[in-house]
Parts: structure tokens; sequence; C-alpha cells
């Protein structure tokens, strides 16, 4: 499927920029560099479609951060780490999001995995700050092409808005000259204009659906994992009912939101010199400080033979066992 939505892609990206030059360039030519303006235009236009080719072509093919097998903390004694692998193996999945330890450990890989890493069944990896497989790009979308990534969301956006002002001014041209009687329309031409309108009006609801949201994280430093990993995890904790425990108010948080110009400098870079330009991140994603969980967490793994109740609704109770 993936590989189908990346050729797909590419033949799209390839049938518009064909149509443009065909249906746009070439009747303009005189516009585009008969004066200083249409050639700044011009100019300005190519290199936001070549880097927006560029991004998307490192996207879906730089290593996107996967742990080194051989990973391990630091910091940490042998028996810590013994109990943290122990721990992983008797947590089932769903208590998971409650890891008391700030040692994570998978369970699939069978090795160590550094904090906001996570495990992607597609490519059967564990990722650096993993935020979504995306099967436009067949690729895991980690910590060292989330920029590409960005980039290739922004360009592209933008890019398919200005495409559709050109060629939309370009169709208006062509039904006013179609008045004419001595103007001849090549049928070619005409079906590249709808083609090519259509093609771009349903990408930019797409990128514009994407891009936006992934904006949001990105200037909050939070990951669409960790936004359905805490929200999940808090509705539980919510739904907890236990003996031992004696209040609901507890909350993950995260804590790598540094502000917004922070949180953006982390994955485009400090330098302002480098963030149009396709460059990897300086750092690497396995540095992060683990996450504090709330004191819930400690209760779930302080009774590993304990049953944890959760009401989900009238008559919905289920039970989980701990084993």
């Amino acid at each position: 499927m993936g590989k189908v939505l990346l050729i797909a892609v590419c033949v799209m990206f390839f049938v518009v920029l064909f149509n443009f030059w065909l249906c746009v360039v070439v009747p303009w030519t005189e516009l585009w560099f008969g004066s200083t303006h249409g050639l700044i235009g011009f100019s300005l236009l190519h290199t936001l479609l070549f880097l927006t080719a560029i991004n998307y072509y490192k996207a879906a093919t730089v290593d996107p951060g996967y742990v080194p097998k051989d990973w391990t903390p630091v910091g940490y004694s042998s028996s810590e780490l013994d109990y943290a692998i122990v721990l992983a193996k008797q947590m089932k999945p769903i208590h998971r999001r409650y890891y008391s330890h700030p040692v994570r450990f998978c369970t699939v890989c069978d090795s160590f995995k550094p904090p906001r890493s996570h495990h992607c069944n597609e490519c059967n990896r564990c990722l650096q700050r993993m935020d979504h497989h995306c099967y436009f790009l067949n690729a895991c979308i980690a910590y060292y092409n989330h920029k590409f990534f960005i980039s290739f969301m922004v360009g592209g956006f933008v890019s398919s808005l200005c495409l559709i002002v050109l060629h939309s001014l370009r169709a208006f041209e062509i039904i006013h000259l179609l008045k004419d009687p001595d103007f001849y329309l090549h049928p070619l031409e005409g079906v590249g204009v709808v083609s090519s309108l259509l093609i771009l009006l349903v990408a930019t609801l797409l990128l514009g659906s994407i891009l936006f949201p992934h904006l949001t994280l990105l200037f909050d430093n939070t990951t669409t994992i960790e936004v359905w990993e805490r929200h999940w995890a808090n509705e539980d904790i919510k739904l907890l009912k236990s003996p031992h425990s004696s209040s609901n108010s507890f909350k993950y948080q995260y804590p790598y939101d540094k502000g917004r110009l922070e949180n953006f400098r982390e994955v485009f870079g400090v330098s302002q010199m480098t963030w149009c330009l396709p460059l990897p991140p300086e750092k690497d994603g396995l540095n992060y400080p683990p996450i504090v969980p709330p004191p819930i967490a400690n209760l779930l793994a302080a009774n590993l033979n304990n049953k944890i109740y959760f009401d989900t609704g009238p008559q919905k109770s289920k039970e989980y066992s701990i084993v």
C-alpha cells in the first residue's frame, strides 16, 4: 500500500509539473521572461517546487532514526536494567503507558529504547522520537526526517495554492479567448488545465488537513503518538478504581515543551540560515529526559499480582489482570 501511494504521489507531481509548463509557462513566455518581476516570480516558484521535491525525497529515503540494537541507557546499574526488562515483559500493553520505571524496554525488538521512541509495526523497528508511519512516503516520520516531512508539507501546500491561482487565471483566459472564432485550443491544453486544477485542489485540501495539526504539534514539541498516549493514559486514570487510590486527579506531564521558538529550533535547527535548507538535525534523538509518570504508575507497578478495574460506563467495567 505504501509503495503504491508513493508512486502515485510522484506521478501526480510530474503530471502537474508537465501541465504547468505546457498550459501556463509556454503560453505566457513573454510574461515570465519579459520583465524582472516575471523572472523573479518564475525563479521563486521553481525554487519552491525544487525544495518541495527534495524534502519529499529525503523524508522518504533517509534513515528516520532507528534505535540502535545495542543502545543501552547510561547511569543505571545492571540490576536496575534487569528489573526494567522484567517489568516491561510482565506488563500488558494496556498498562505500559503507566510505565513507572525510567528505563524503557521494547519486548518486540528485545532491546532498550530511549524516551519518546516507539515501535513501528510496519517497519518492525523502534524509532527515535517517532511521530507516525506515513503511507504517502512509505516510511516512518521520526527524529531524522521530521524536518523534511514538515518542510515538504509547507512547500507542497504553498506551491499548490500558487499553481491553483496560475491555472485558474489561465483557465479564465482560455474561456475569454474561446469567444474569438480564430482562436484554436489544443485538446491537450484544455485537458491539462482541468486535470491539474482537480489534482491541485485535492492535494491542497489533503496537505492542509495534515499540515496545520502537525504545525500545532511542532510548536508544542509533541508527537502524534504522544498526543494519543497522553490522552488515553489520562482518560484511563480518571476511570481507574482501586482501594489503594485516593485521588483521580493524576495527570501525565510531558517535560519537553520549551516554548514555541525553542520547540521549533529543536526540529529545524538553531541557525535561521538552515531552516529552509534540506539539512538533517544537528543532534540525535537518544538523549531526551525520561517522562515522569503520575503516582498511579507506581501503584500499577507495585500490584503486578492484583487486578485493576477500569469503569468504562454502566455495565461495561473491564477487568485487566497484570501478569
